[in-house]
């Protein structure tokens, strides 16, 4: 999942490989499309993940590098800002396309294809839990929120009595099940369960 760089003290860092979280999260990590790293060239300034060698749980720290170079396979560029030791601003390093977790301007991806799955939802707690499955969603009036993503007015419901719901962005159970994303078209006032061979609406 990483690769391995060591500093001049002996002591090793790892780049990220962001493919493996997007592949569990696609719908709430986001990164660039191979279209956009096709696009990069130098002088655009992108972000990776760096974590201690070893460490293979946590947050990884962030830095910023500006691309100065494109090899066969790879891209050499200079760091612009971050805290890990022994690569400081200015330090020279190669990463692989992939290893991009952001790029500063973008000039192909929709940033607004991706906020739509930032939009907030309401799931039951034993959806995200991994005890059940979703047997059932609605679609609520939408309330007015505060901050920059709207409130889409779903909810997510599994079967039985729900303990409680969880308030967040949508694509936290769309990572779960996407099977409905088609549904999500249906207007306010909708309910729709799920049945052995899919989904219908359900009786009211």
């Amino acid at each position: 999942m990483f690769d391995i760089v060591f500093d001049g003290g002996g002591e090793g860092w790892q780049l990220v490989d962001p493919r493996p979280i997007k592949a569990m999260a696609p719908y709430t990590f986001f990164t660039p499309s191979e279209a956009e790293l096709a696009a990069l060239q130098p002088g655009d300034v992108v972000q990776l993940g760096v974590t201690p060698v070893g460490l293979t749980d946590g947050a990884a720290e962030r830095i910023w590098l500006r691309l100065t170079e494109q090899m066969q396979t790879a891209w050499r560029g200079v760091v612009e800002t971050g805290e890990v030791p022994g690569m400081g601003p200015g330090a020279e390093l190669d990463v692989q396309p992939w290893h991009v977790l952001a790029v500063q301007e973008c000039r192909v991806d929709d940033l607004e294809e991706e906020a739509r799955y930032l939009a907030r939802a309401c799931v039951d707690t034993r959806i995200l839990e991994g005890y059940v499955g979703i047997a059932m969603l609605e679609r609520r009036e939408p309330q007015a929120v505060a901050g920059p993503w709207p409130d889409t007015g779903w909810v997510f419901l599994g079967p039985g009595e729900v303990p409680a719901l969880h308030v967040g962005p949508i694509g936290l159970v769309l990572n779960i099940d996407d099977s409905m994303m088609p549904l999500l078209r249906a207007p306010v006032g909708v309910r729709i369960e799920r049945f052995s061979e899919g989904w219908r609406r359900a009786r009211a």
